[in-house]
């Protein structure tokens, strides 16, 4: 893709790029909850005139975050099976224990 209108291309994509920093900034419920476009373009202005290389390290900044919140979910997912596991197994030993007991008891 060539871009034929640098003068055109380049505030389309720092608006771009203002938009997508927008999309992926990590935002605490309170926030979510009160968000609405008003919110959004009041947000977009407000980072109008920052360096696009700035933004672009917000995005980072973000998208590091995000990934280390789904990883850090993940984990806690991975616990809950090791932890319902375990207490599946608990219950299959005790289970077959009272079972070898019987077997006992009837041999004696």
């Amino acid at each position: 893709m060539e871009l034929k209108d640098s003068t055109y291309s380049v505030p389309r994509l720092i608006n771009a790029l203002i938009d997508l920093y927008l999309y992926v900034k990590v935002r605490s419920k309170g926030d979510i909850e009160n968000f609405s476009k008003d919110k959004f373009e009041e947000e977009k202005k407000g980072l109008q005139g920052t360096d696009p290389l700035i933004i672009i390290n917000y995005i980072k900044s973000s998208v590091e975050i995000l990934l280390s919140l789904k990883d850090e979910e993940n984990r806690v997912k991975y616990k809950e099976q090791l932890s319902n596991r375990e207490e599946t197994y608990e219950e299959q030993l005790q289970k077959l224990e009272a079972e070898t007991r019987s077997h006992i008891r009837v041999l004696v």
